[in-house]
C-alpha cells in the first residue's frame, strides 16, 4: 500500500512538473496569437522557453512577498494557464477553427532532427554513466546547489536581493526540486537537459530566420550540436549550468528578432521583452547581447535601410523589460552590469593574448569534450 503511494505520488509529480514547464508558455502562445504564425516544432520550443521563464520570474517575484512562494508559484502558474488555454480553445472552437497539429518531415529538416536525437542520447549517456556530472573540477557545481538549497527551503528573498549574480535558474531548479521530489543537484540537471536540445532547435530557427534556408538551418544545427558544441563546456566540465539557459534564450530571441524584422507582430514584440527580461535574470552575460543587438543599428541603417525601423522597434521591446525591471529592482540591475564589467569586460589585456582566446575556446569545446566521451568521466 506504502508503495502504490509512492508511486502515485511520483506520478503526479512528474505530471506536475510537465505542465509546469510546458503550459504557461503554450497558453502565452494561444492567448497572444502567436500559433497562427507557428508550427508544432516551433510551439515546443518557444513553449518551453517562455514556461521555465515564467515559472523563474514568478517565483522570485512571490518569495519578496510571501513566505511558501514555490507553492503559490506552482498554484498562479497553472491556475492562471489552465484557464487561458480553455478559453481559447472553446473561443477557438466557436470561431470554427481546426485544432488539428500537423506534422511534416521533410529531408531538410533530417538534419535539425539527427542533431536533437543526438544530444537527446549524449544527456542521457551523461545522466547514466556519471550520474554527478559536471566533472571534479566544476567549482561552480556546489554553488549552484548550495543557492538553490536555500531556494528550495525559504531564503528566496534573502537570495535575490543578496547575491551579486543571476539566479533565475535557482529559482527554476527550486520548483523542480519541491515538484519532483528530488535533490537539488539533480532537478537542476532535470531542467537543463532539455535546454541543451533546445539550443540545437533554437540555433535552427535562428539560422533560418537570418539567411531564409532550411538547407543552411540543417548545417548550422548541426555544427552547433556536433562539430563545435558552444555548451557542452558548460554540461560537461564547468557546470556553469546558468549559461546554456542564456544561451537558448539568446538564441530564441535571434529567431524572434529577425522575424519581427520581416513580419512585425505585437505579440512577437512582448514575447521578445519577457523573454529579455528572464535573460537577464538568468545569467549577466546575456546583456552583452543586448549591447551587441544596439550596436549593429548603424550598420542596419547602412545596409538596410528599408528595415531599420522594424529593427529599431524590435531593438527597444528588447530592452522595455529591463527598463521595468531597473525600476522594480534597480539594485539587482546594478549588480549584473558590475559583475559584467568585472568578469567580461578585459581592460589592458595584451592583443597577442587576446588573439588566442578564440583559439582556446575552440579547443575546450571541441577537442576536449570528444576526449570526454570516448574515455572516461572523472565525477564527483
Amino acid at each position: 500500500m506504502q508503495g502504490w503511494c509512492c508511486q502515485t505520488t511520483d506520478i503526479i509529480g512528474i505530471t506536475t512538473s510537465v505542465l509546469q514547464f510546458a503550459l504557461p508558455g503554450y497558453a502565452w502562445i494561444l492567448v497572444s496569437g502567436l500559433s497562427s504564425r507557428m508550427n508544432l516544432g516551433e510551439k515546443v520550443a518557444l513553449s518551453f522557453m517562455l514556461s521555465l521563464s515564467f515559472t523563474s520570474l514568478v517565483t522570485a517575484a512571490l518569495s519578496l512577498l510571501l513566505s511558501d512562494y514555490i507553492r503559490y508559484s506552482v498554484a498562479v502558474s497553472l491556475g492562471f494557464s489552465i484557464l487561458a488555454v480553455t478559453v481559447s480553445l472553446i473561443r477557438q472552437k466557436r470561431l470554427g477553427n481546426s485544432l488539428a497539429l500537423r506534422v511534416r518531415i521533410g529531408k531538410r529538416s533530417l538534419p535539425l532532427l539527427f542533431a536533437i536525437l543526438s544530444y537527446a542520447i549524449i544527456a542521457l549517456g551523461l545522466w547514466w554513466s556519471a550520474p554527478h556530472y559536471p566533472t571534479a573540477e566544476a567549482n561552480d557545481l556546489l554553488v549552484h546547489a548550495d543557492v538553490t538549497d536555500a531556494i528550495l527551503k525559504g531564503d528566496g528573498r534573502g537570495i535575490l536581493l543578496s547575491r551579486d549574480y543571476a539566479v533565475g535558474l535557482h529559482f527554476a531548479g527550486a520548483v523542480a526540486a519541491n515538484l519532483l521530489q528530488v535533490g537539488v543537484l539533480d532537478a537542476l540537471r532535470i531542467v537543463v537537459s532539455p535546454v541543451l536540445v533546445a539550443v540545437v532547435a533554437f540555433a535552427y530557427l535562428s539560422a533560418n530566420s537570418v539567411f531564409g534556408s532550411e538547407r543552411i538551418a540543417g548545417l548550422t544545427s548541426l555544427t552547433v550540436a556536433l562539430v563545435l558544441p558552444a555548451d557542452l563546456i558548460h554540461f560537461v566540465r564547468a557546470g556553469t549550468f546558468p549559461n546554456i539557459v542564456a544561451d537558448a534564450i539568446v538564441l530564441s530571441l535571434v529567431w524572434l528578432l529577425f522575424s519581427y524584422v520581416q513580419h512585425p507582430s505585437l505579440p512577437v514584440g512582448i514575447t521578445m521583452a519577457l523573454l529579455s527580461v528572464a535573460g537577464s535574470f538568468m545569467h549577466s552575460s546575456f546583456l552583452i547581447f543586448l549591447a551587441i543587438v544596439w550596436a549593429l543599428l548603424p550598420l542596419v541603417l547602412i545596409s538596410f535601410r528599408a528595415k531599420f525601423p522594424n529593427y529599431l522597434r524590435a531593438a527597444l521591446y528588447l530592452i522595455a523589460g529591463l527598463l521595468v525591471l531597473a525600476v522594480l529592482m534597480s539594485s539587482f540591475l546594478e549588480r549584473t552590469l558590475q559583475r559584467i564589467f568585472r568578469a567580461y569586460v578585459i581592460l589592458g589585456q595584451p592583443p597577442s593574448s587576446a588573439a588566442w582566446v578564440p583559439l582556446d575556446i575552440i579547443y575546450v569545446n571541441l577537442v576536449w569534450n570528444i576526449q570526454t566521451f570516448l574515455g572516461s568521466v572523472n565525477v564527483v
